[in-house]
């Protein structure tokens, strides 16, 4: 799906969340949005919330966050902020003086995560403001600052094949290719319609020498197999998947219960 709109089209849902169980926080910073998932111990997704529109540099922006108390008060064993944003760079070297030659980072606070197996690192950063509210939230609490990249390669670690896994929102997309089991690429692209994305998924392909005939497209986020996009991308690509998550949510009659896919980002980023 894609429109004008910013942020992702992730629908938001809640149940009550046991309290003595082994239960999981993804969080997804944006430039101006924040988004929270909760998983109980089975890995079933459970609650859903979004925050958009939001100035970080202007604390009153956020006071709804600060409030939720099932952030400031539920106990989680393990939470994940995922970062997303279009400034990051996949390198093969961890040099800190690296980040001041990177665009878009000269006054961030830096993070680089290594991509499992492959030797490379991804520099990505938050602003002091984002890391403000993540520290009021969270400072007392383990958490960990992810990327999608390493997210994305700790999920298609089995996979011994050339693929790549396209992750559709609102107003951007992210594509991610891997082959002969080692990341090739991994960006982040904004866009306004569906030959946008038409336009980066040939162009990625065709600089990074995936067969369109043969080698398989994972795709995810907001999309259907009977959508206009889907149908658009099959006319180009022989192996044009959706990714599989079966059994996601703890109630399978939930409307959301038949878009898991759309939920990617939130299960990859607690794997």
């Amino acid at each position: 799906m894609v429109t004008g709109n910013d942020g992702m089209t992730l629908k938001d849902f809640s149940y009550t969340i046991p309290s003595r169980s082994y239960n999981k926080l993804s969080v997804i910073i944006m430039a101006d949005s924040f988004f929270y998932a909760i998983f109980n111990n089975e890995n079933k997704l459970v609650t859903h919330q979004s925050y958009e529109g939001i100035r970080f540099s202007d604390k009153t922006s956020f006071n709804q966050i600060l409030n939720d108390e099932r952030l400031t008060k539920d106990h989680y064993d393990d939470i994940s902020v995922l970062v997303l944003q279009e400034n990051g760079y996949l390198t093969s070297t961890l040099e800190e003086s690296f980040t001041s030659l990177f665009p878009g980072l000269e006054h961030k606070i830096v993070f680089t995560e290594k991509l499992s197996e492959s030797g490379l690192f991804y520099y990505f950063g938050i602003t002091s403001h984002q890391k403000e509210l993540l520290e009021q939230l969270f400072g007392n609490k383990s958490y960990e600052t992810r990327s999608f990249p390493a997210n994305f390669s700790r999920w298609n670690r089995f996979n011994g094949k050339n693929m790549v896994h396209l992750h559709i929102e609102n107003a951007f997309i992210l594509i991610f290719i891997q082959r002969e089991n080692k990341v090739v690429l991994s960006n982040f692209f904004k866009v306004n319609e569906i030959n946008d994305i038409l336009y980066f998924v040939l162009a990625t392909c065709k600089a990074t020498d995936i067969e369109l005939a043969t080698d398989t497209i994972f795709v995810s986020g907001g999309v259907e197999v009977d959508s206009p996009l889907f149908t658009t991308l099959n006319a180009y690509v022989a192996d044009l998947q959706i990714v599989k998550l079966s059994a996601l949510f703890k109630d399978d009659q939930l409307a959301q219960a038949a878009h898991p896919h759309h939920y990617f980002l939130h299960l990859s980023n607690v794997l």
